[in-house]
């Protein structure tokens, strides 16, 4: 009897062994699928990358990591590199721009793309693209306008770097384009002081409308430093903090 028992259940295991084994593989064959996915979809779609610039300090870096695409869960460490140009370190080694302080740097965003997608610029690709410009000769062109026009390039940069400061680089083309018509110094600072004086007060004047009474305090009392004597500024501080 026992003997009976023993060959039925040796059939019944003969039997089901191969069906299991089947099992696990088509398992195991789903999961390395899954994974191969899962790693080119990461290859593809998981790259972040891109540059931010420093307005303290006008030093530019790079950045690249991967995420997981669609749950945007970092997957790697940030790795920086510096990209800084010759510009940028003539600015600074000049004192044109940039503050003694590098303790506390914060970090604007110049552009970024994730994977294939399409390009995301910040506001800080505005004064980069400015700060990259080059001539027919391929030569930085504002490096060489620099050179060429140290006084007129106190005064440009000392704005730009002030505007950056502010995080208001939607001004920045105004400052380029009245320091590139004029050729001088104290004529470019009082023009430069009457169109932000204006920019600000149009700009304090759009946060009252969009109902943002502390952002347009904040924009009246810049617009100050450039028109300290314009009563309409300080009648925007004064009123959006009433």
């Amino acid at each position: 009897m026992s003997n009976v028992n023993n060959a039925s259940t040796d059939r019944f295991a003969a039997r089901k062994s191969p069906r299991r084994g089947w099992r696990w593989g088509i398992l195991l064959l789903g999961a390395a699928g899954l994974s191969v996915i899962a790693y080119v979809s990461i290859q593809i779609f998981g790259p972040v990358y891109g540059e931010e610039f420093s307005p303290n300090s006008f030093q530019r870096r790079t950045f690249f990591y991967y995420e997981l695409p669609l749950l945007q869960i970092q997957l790697t460490p940030i790795y920086r590199n510096e990209s800084t140009n010759p510009l940028e370190r003539l600015l600074v080694r000049e004192g044109l721009v940039g503050s003694d302080d590098s303790s506390d740097l914060r970090w604007d965003l110049v552009w970024a793309q994730q994977g294939a997608r399409s390009m995301d610029f910040g506001d800080a690709n505005i004064l980069c693209d400015y700060l990259d410009a080059r001539d027919g000769n391929n030569r930085l062109l504002w490096q060489q306008w620099t050179e060429e026009n140290l006084e007129l390039a106190k005064v440009l940069w000392a704005t730009v770097d002030r505007l950056a400061e502010d995080q208001l680089y939607l001004l920045v083309p105004d400052v380029f384009a009245l320091a590139d018509r004029s050729t001088d110094s104290p004529e470019l600072e009082q023009t430069i002081a009457e169109t932000l004086g204006d920019r600000y007060e149009l700009l304090a004047r759009t946060q009252i409308e969009l109902g943002n009474p502390q952002a347009a305090v904040r924009l009246a009392k810049q617009g100050r430093f450039y028109a300290p004597d314009r009563l309409s500024l300080q009648e925007l501080a004064d009123t959006s903090q009433d």
